[in-house]
């Protein structure tokens, strides 16, 4: 394109009339909302899923407790459902006595470690490398987070 088409063209988008002036901006709006909508969306979703992988390892954690009211000990090797794996972090004689499950996360947020008086469980997220991790600790593990926290 010349650059006398161009200045022929731009000519011709200022002949634009009023209307045609407020539909183009009206447009340009709408295409600039909905692209911003579109990370905003997958963000929400992440937290969605993430929400979710928190409940499965709130689940896991409701099992390896149900079994030690059963049993009176922790299992040394646990095989939970899905993504949460589990750790034990101290051993007894047949027995874990501390332990943690963990699930992946999408979301890379700040390591960081406490209780959740909510649910009654010690927690933390860990980085490594490129991945972030969500830990709920028992037994004697309390995911590095001061015992004070839940009253102690």
């Amino acid at each position: 394109m010349s650059s006398v088409q161009l200045g022929h063209a731009i000519l011709d988008v200022m002949k634009l009339s009023l209307f045609q002036w407020e539909l183009l901006v009206l447009a340009s709006g709408v295409i600039i909302f909905l692209v911003m909508l579109f990370p905003a969306l997958q963000h929400a979703r992440r937290d969605a899923r993430d929400g979710q992988r928190r409940e499965a390892a709130l689940e896991a954690k409701r099992e390896l407790e149900d079994m030690y009211n059963r049993q009176e000990s922790y299992p040394l090797v646990h095989d939970p459902a899905g993504d949460v794996s589990y750790a034990v972090t101290e051993m007894g004689e047949n027995e874990a006595l501390g332990w943690y499950v963990r699930i992946p996360l999408e979301h890379f947020p700040e390591q960081a470690s406490g209780f959740d008086l909510e649910y009654n469980v010690f927690w933390r997220v860990v980085r490594d490398g490129a991945a972030a991790f969500y830990d709920i600790c028992g037994g004697t593990d309390t995911c590095g987070a001061d015992k004070q926290q839940r009253g102690e």
